[in-house]
């Protein structure tokens, strides 16, 4: 049940960065406009990472749970990494790419970045490239755009896993704290990880 709490953190975490990316707070002689968005998104496919490792270490310890209950197993891993990676397997390689090879965040930060920095050595003319206002708007408009589309598929995901996952959780722990009495009553024997229960 933690790591199912755990999952659905991510997906909360998730929206604090479409909330964070909606708004420039800072200071701008401290952290810049590109600065901002450039952390705002390393963060955001770092949880799109976080997503997908959690998913696995959630239904990781489902699996072992119902086998150590002797029930089905419910749900392949495999499918779920793939649905995942559908979606948001490019966030994931560019989280990956940032870590591993040359530092890259998301193309309109980027473009954007570039904007800013001709204008702070020498001020453009009214036209794309001087209008540093406009194009932060229209950058922070399309980046929140993917990061609302993660934040949909996450919604999905977390329903359609819990709704199958939880009621069988539910029933383990109801078995658990039943053994637990039991255990208590001396009516339960462990052996070789086996669970034997002898009712009186």
């Amino acid at each position: 049940m933690r790591a199912a709490l755990q999952i659905h953190s991510v997906y909360g975490d998730t929206v604090v960065c479409h909330k964070m990316i909606g708004s420039f707070p800072w200071k701008q002689h401290r952290i810049s406009r590109a600065q901002h968005l450039r952390f705002v998104w390393a963060q955001f496919t770092n949880l799109c990472y976080q997503f997908e490792e959690r998913y696995k270490l959630f239904l990781n310890l489902q699996h072992r749970t119902m086998a150590t209950f002797k029930k089905k197993k419910t749900a392949s891993i495999s499918d779920g990494i793939k649905r995942i990676r559908k979606v948001l397997g490019p966030h994931i390689r560019q989280r990956g790419q940032n870590t591993h090879e040359w530092s890259t965040s998301n193309p309109h930060v980027e473009h954007f970045e570039t904007i800013e920095f001709i204008n702070s050595i020498e001020p453009q003319a009214d036209g794309p490239l001087g209008n540093v206002a406009g194009q932060f708007r229209i950058t922070r408009l399309l980046m929140r755009w993917e990061i609302e589309t993660a934040i949909k598929f996450m919604e999905e995901m977390l329903l359609d896993t819990f709704e199958e996952q939880i009621p069988l959780l539910s029933e383990t722990a109801t078995t658990f704290n039943e053994l637990i009495e039991m255990s208590k009553a001396h009516q339960v024997t462990i052996k070789e990880g086996e669970i034997t229960a002898t009712r009186q």
